[in-house]
């Protein structure tokens, strides 16, 4: 380049065919590697996903065959899966560590209703299946009425899971809230008095689930559901929202608040979530559950029903 003399003519014109021949010949080589370490990567995932504990593992894996309740609680839950654009094929587990640190916020504006009551079914099941028996107590809110028929499976009689039926009146709604609020408050006094035993073997955690938050919800109601937000977690009480944020929530902060500061899980696989470190896009698929549904169910009767092990 530095000789004007040398660039054209076909010294030129062989030496940029050179050129871009050993470009192209990289390139290759590079992705050849790239595709290799992909293949390995996503054969080692494969691998290690098989000795997942179900409510880690795809509903694939032998885990979920004649599933029954584990004496060992499970560290995680599975909620989707994530990927790159650039690789499509390699999918990683996304896991969220037990007791939930954050409420989760199945959005259904990012999909059908039937969707949003799918996903939030299928991660009852999973954190279910996270839990031995007795383990967890599922309270449930639904004052439009979408939600409990999908969970009828927890209402059998003699349920040792759903032992209070659906909330679907405010009233309910209420009584709900305060009895959680009393449980959080009870573990508290008795942690900070260290008289843990006063608890009388009640030990088991709680998932509130409340459906097509924030309606009929005033203000005294989500200001109780933020204080388990805030002080749940840490008295086993975790927080399972559905609903959609619009602009009419702009006049509440409480409820503008609860939104931000929930994990949200789309029903149709976006890309909203990011990593701080690398600055990664993931794209985020949701765990909808097995095509057939009776699957799920047969987890959810295994859950609530007496032990049949």
């Amino acid at each position: 380049m530095a000789d004007p003399r040398t660039r054209g003519g076909p010294a030129q014109q062989g030496a940029a065919a050179q050129a871009e021949r050993e470009h192209a010949d990289l390139v290759a080589r590079a992705r050849e590697r790239h595709d290799a370490d992909l293949r390995q990567l996503a054969a080692e995932l494969a691998d290690h996903e098989r000795r997942l504990p179900a409510a880690m593992a795809p509903w694939t894996a032998a885990a979920w065959r004649g599933w029954r309740p584990s004496a060992v609680p499970s560290p995680a839950v599975r909620v989707g899966d994530l990927h790159v654009e650039e690789a499509p094929t390699l999918r990683f587990p996304m896991l969220l560590g037990l007791p939930l640190s954050q409420p989760l916020w199945v959005d259904s504006a990012s999909g059908t209703d039937a969707a949003a009551v799918r996903a939030v079914r299928t991660l009852v099941a999973r954190l279910l299946a996270a839990y031995p028996t007795g383990g967890l107590d599922v309270l449930v809110v639904d004052l439009t009425g979408g939600l409990a028929p999908s969970l009828t499976a927890l209402t059998q009689p003699g349920s040792r899971v759903m032992t209070t039926p659906a909330a679907t009146s405010v009233a309910a709604a209420g009584a709900v809230l305060d009895t959680l609020v009393r449980r959080v408050d009870l573990v508290q006094m008795a942690r900070s008095a260290s008289a843990m035993d006063a608890l009388a073997g009640d030990d088991a955690h709680r998932l509130l689930v409340v459906h097509d938050f924030p309606t009929a919800f005033d203000d005294a109601a989500v200001g109780r559901l933020r204080y388990l937000v805030d002080e749940g977690p840490s008295a086993g009480v975790q927080v399972l929202l559905t609903g959609a944020q619009s602009p009419v929530h702009d006049g509440s902060p409480l409820v503008t608040t609860l939104f931000r500061e929930s994990l949200r899980l789309p029903v149709e696989p976006d890309d909203h979530l990011a990593d701080a470190w690398t600055h990664t896009q993931w794209r985020y698929t949701p765990d909808l559950g097995p095509d057939d549904a009776a699957v799920v169910d047969a987890v959810l009767r295994s859950a609530a029903g007496p032990d049949r092990r």
